[in-house]
């Protein structure tokens, strides 16, 4: 396990069983908002890429999402990653960290839906991206 501290969070993340949860690719939804979610994610600013690696989550496969059409050729994604680990400290259920376009919070639900050996908890996203790949 490592400690992590991202602004107000305090984490214990056991990053190599994050990571090889991960990578494992065969259940990503190949639906046209899903497409587009990882063709602008794979465009990301760099904060928000390293984000992610200092918590081994793969931006491009959340273990859950949703998408909203919104005004002006943009869509709304919710979401979560998965982490295996433990909060320390951290409000949850709040909008407490953003980082660019996404506003992150801390969860402790459980909706695992990756292959996960120990105690979890799940880091909601919420971002408005350019609507860009053709939907299908």
């Amino acid at each position: 396990m490592t400690s992590i501290l991202v602004h107000d969070w305090e984490l214990e993340v056991d990053l190599a069983a994050t990571q090889a949860a991960y990578a494992n690719k065969e259940n990503c939804c190949l639906c046209g908002e899903c497409k587009n979610f990882r063709y602008v994610t794979e465009q990301m600013a760099v904060s928000v890429i390293a984000f992610a690696a200092k918590l081994g989550i793969d931006l491009l496969n959340p273990c859950r999402i949703n998408a909203f059409e919104v005004e002006g050729q943009k869509i709304m994604y919710t979401g979560h990653y998965c982490v295996q680990g433990e909060i320390i400290k951290g409000e949850l259920d709040a909008w407490d960290i953003v980082v660019e376009e996404h506003c992150f919070s801390l969860m402790n639900e459980g909706d695992v839906t990756k292959p996960f050996s120990g105690n979890t908890f799940e880091i909601a996203f919420e971002v408005v991206l350019p609507k860009v790949v053709v939907m299908e």
